[in-house]
């Protein structure tokens, strides 16, 4: 996918909120290989190959480097440093947020940070649950997950979200959809329904300088089914919005 010219711009016109700026170019992955259902991470898509993908796009833009963290369990993470870095991506669609974990979170937030998480289809009530909760009492607002399970669906990627490129539309192959988004905006959709939001800086009332972005879906970031030019769109608008 030509990213240069688009690449070359962004890093040439840095905003002061820009996060790579006032944190660091660096990048947190987590995921803690422990999931809701037993062996869901071994018979269907292991978060490492997920963290593996973003990894290299991370890099491709120029965090250098992506830092990749995993956990044996999300116990660890109240004694990681984690306020430091641009923005952390938890792609562990299958694995609860623990109070810890929330707590942790919210203390990032808190400095400025911006997060991504990761969920999936309606069959994945207890995770969606977690992040459409964290995301309310962060101040989004009323936040929901739908149920239902789409199909293999073309979404169309709002233009202020086309930073990294000009690719407005996004695969999604079985993706859930969010029943509200309360404060946040748009980043892709289909006649079915919101399949990814943001929360922008100030749309987060109890965070108003931190960001989270959400996608319902696993498969654009792995495999035959890897949509490159929205996972580089998601990491700059997770820098700059």
């Amino acid at each position: 996918m030509p990213i240069g010219g688009a690449h070359i711009g962004f890093w040439s016109n840095r905003r002061v909120m820009d996060r790579s700026i006032t944190k660091s170019k660096n990048v947190l992955i987590v995921y803690d290989p422990n999931s809701i259902r037993p062996n869901m991470y071994t018979e269907d898509v292991n978060p490492s190959a997920i963290a593996a993908t973003i990894e290299g796009r991370e890099n491709g833009l120029g965090f250098l480097p992506a830092i990749v963290t995993t956990y044996s369990s999300f116990l660890a993470i109240p004694d990681v440093t984690v306020e430091n870095y641009a923005h952390i991506w938890d792609v562990g669609y299958d694995t609860y947020m623990t109070e810890a974990v929330e707590t942790k979170y919210a203390s990032y937030l808190a400095t400025g940070g911006a997060m991504f998480l990761l969920g999936e289809n309606g069959s994945f009530v207890q995770r969606d649950g977690d992040i459409t909760n964290f995301i309310t009492n962060m101040g989004g607002g009323s936040v929901t997950a739908d149920a239902q399970t789409t199909g293999v669906i073309t979404a169309t990627v709002a233009s202020e979200f086309l930073l990294a490129n000009q690719t407005a539309s996004v695969t999604f192959n079985n993706v859930g959809k969010f029943g509200s988004i309360g404060n946040a905006t748009i980043m892709a959709s289909s006649g079915n329904g919101t399949h990814a939001a943001v929360w922008k800086t100030g749309s987060l009332s109890n965070k108003p300088t931190a960001a989270i972005a959400s996608v319902l879906d696993i498969n654009f970031l792995v495999g035959l089914d890897t949509q490159n030019p929205f996972i580089d769109n998601l990491s700059i608008v997770l820098n700059q919005k």
